[in-house]
């Protein structure tokens, strides 16, 4: 008589209630010693995590991002004009990271620094300590799942080297993928949370796109082979059910019933419709001038890593001893190409990989400790383990409380980043000087921080969320020096202008009879137009004793 599935997986020596023998006693002595090793480990991957999450630089836009929040917060909702640029009149301002910028003007209002510093270290132990939990879990062990999340986090702790609303796309694409995987398992009732985060997702950032990429792919594909295995079975009395043979029919109308809610979880927005349509809009057009948006190089050093992932995945698959799932295939897939068209897709890749090859690399886990078993592998010694898991924890400790000093200044860091013109916007907020500012665009929400209402800008890194396509390729002709230059300073009259030396732009506005010189430095150049009063001022006003770059200075 064969045991019942319940009581076996419980009880692998039978309950003494139905007949069989109690289960073996739990010897501590040896349980004592592997708990502490899992914990000392799970320690120093937090830690790890912690220390690397909070080494942080000054993103361009959080100067921006802040600004807006606390905007936000001031009026009680979106802001649908904008009043720091001088070329935005007649434009609706749709900010898709409105509901990001309010907790960053929140915190900031609340905790300064320390504050956003401590979101962002969150969120990395919350994004990679969810992948580290899904391994743990899928029988991988702590040793090995977090030597996997460490490997499979470089991208994401490259991409999350700044403060940035991308945090909450990693975030809800790892617990979209979890909740996919769960609902492979078996698990279907998982799936009604996919609707509430798509609701949370689509105001804090725009990469909820590649969230309903993901479940549309997966829904087609699982609809796709259920129609297949129904195709094979025709005739036979019933369906395949469960995570072997597919959801079955009823599994199949839920699952595509929350496709449809998650489609109208994206209209749960200040914006309505017009927020998920202009998302699709921005995110199908080309950006050459943005580096993460230009495709991955695969002789590039990123390249590298995206290719031993590509070849870790493609070994996994050959190895494991599971069924093909149709379905995380064509999600593999899609996902592995996704970098080759913007280099900022790697990090969900990389976040990809791991989520839904654990049960694999559990199962090939599984074979081969079973093999190691028949030939008599020794376990490790219980003072061993001990000791493993003390100096794992202390170190993981020692790792968080070197990064406490990172809390306290997000540094401007040119030699990391992009240098800032600390000086020469230090001093147009010395002089006082009001009016319009045509602005260098990786400066233009440093310059609103700190100069604005008096000064508005000419261009920002919100780019296409607030300004008109003809005003922004306008800038770019002007920074580029070609076709119609200086059309972009015909647009409002801007009395003033920033621009990088090393840009065309200034060799330009050097040689225009309309334009000159107040301030030069190794960074930057500031003109003024010939006869505004605004170039007087500046030019009677001594530059403040800053760094040129902003080397040293600390946000804001």
């Amino acid at each position: 008589m064969e045991d019942h599935p319940a009581v076996s997986a419980a009880h692998p020596e039978g309950d003494p209630e139905l007949g069989g023998t109690a289960p073996p006693a739990v010897d501590e002595r040896r349980l004592l010693p592997a708990v502490a090793l899992d914990a000392g480990i799970s320690a120093l991957v937090g830690g790890v995590l912690i220390r690397l999450g909070a080494d942080t630089i000054a993103d361009p836009d959080l100067w921006g991002h802040v600004r807006f929040g606390q905007l936000a917060t001031r009026i009680g909702g979106v802001s649908l004009v904008d009043p720091y640029s001088y070329l935005t009149t007649g434009h609706t301002w749709i900010n898709h990271e409105w509901l990001t910028e309010v907790i960053f003007g929140r915190l900031w209002d609340h905790f300064h620094t320390p504050g956003l510093v401590a979101l962002k270290s969150m969120m990395v132990l919350l994004v990679l300590g969810l992948v580290f939990v899904h391994l743990w879990r899928s029988g991988l062990g702590t040793v090995r799942g977090a030597l996997l999340t460490l490997l499979f986090g470089v991208p994401t702790l490259l991409g999350l080297g700044t403060i940035r609303p991308q945090m909450f796309t990693y975030l809800f694409f790892v617990v979209t993928l979890l909740l996919i995987e769960a609902a492979e398992e078996g698990e279907l009732r998982w799936l009604w949370l996919v609707p509430v985060v798509f609701a949370a997702w689509v105001n804090l950032h725009g990469g909820v796109l590649a969230g309903v990429a993901v479940l549309g792919l997966w829904i087609a594909t699982t609809v796709l082979s259920w129609g297949r295995d129904r195709w094979k079975h025709r005739g036979s009395d019933g369906e395949p059910e469960g995570p072997g043979g597919g959801p079955g029919r009823r599994g199949l109308l839920f699952i595509m019933a929350i496709g449809v809610a998650a489609l109208a979880a994206l209209l749960v927005n200040p914006y309505g419709l017009r927020l998920p349509l202009f998302l699709l809009h921005t995110a199908t057009g080309a950006r050459p001038d943005i580096s993460e948006w230009r495709h991955l190089a695969i002789e590039s050093r990123l390249g590298g890593v995206w290719l031993a992932y590509v070849l870790f995945a493609g070994w996994t698959l050959w190895r494991s001893p599971r069924r093909p799932r149709p379905a995380i295939l064509a999600l593999l897939f899609v996902l592995t190409l996704l970098p080759l068209s913007a280099t900022r897709h790697l990090p969900l890749y990389a976040l990809a990989v791991p989520i839904l090859l654990a049960r694999d690399l559990g199962a090939l886990r599984a074979r081969r400790d079973a093999r190691a078993e028949a030939r008599g592998r020794r376990e490790t010694g219980r003072g061993r383990a001990l000791a493993l898991g003390l100096v794992a924890g202390l170190v993981g400790v020692f790792a968080v409380v070197q990064s406490l000093p990172d809390f306290r200044c997000i540094p401007l860091a040119p030699d990391r980043g992009i240098p800032y013109p600390a000086r020469a916007v230090g001093l147009l907020e010395r002089s006082g000087v009001g009016g319009d500012l045509a602005v260098y665009f990786d400066w233009g929400e440093y310059a609103l921080w700190h100069l604005s209402p008096r000064l508005r800008v000419g261009m920002d890194g919100r780019r296409e969320t607030v300004y008109p396509d003809s005003v922004y390729d306008a800038y770019l002709h002007w920074q580029n020096g070609t076709d119609d230059w200086d059309r972009f300073t015909r647009m409002g009259s801007p009395d003033l202008a920033l621009v990088s030396r090393k840009r065309p732009v200034f060799n330009l506005l050097s040689l225009d009879p309309k334009w000159v010189e107040a301030y030069g430095d190794s960074l930057a150049g500031l003109f003024g137009r010939v006869g505004s009063r605004a170039l007087e001022q500046v030019r009677s006003t001594p530059p403040p004793d800053l760094p040129v770059d902003g080397e040293g200075l600390c946000f804001p």
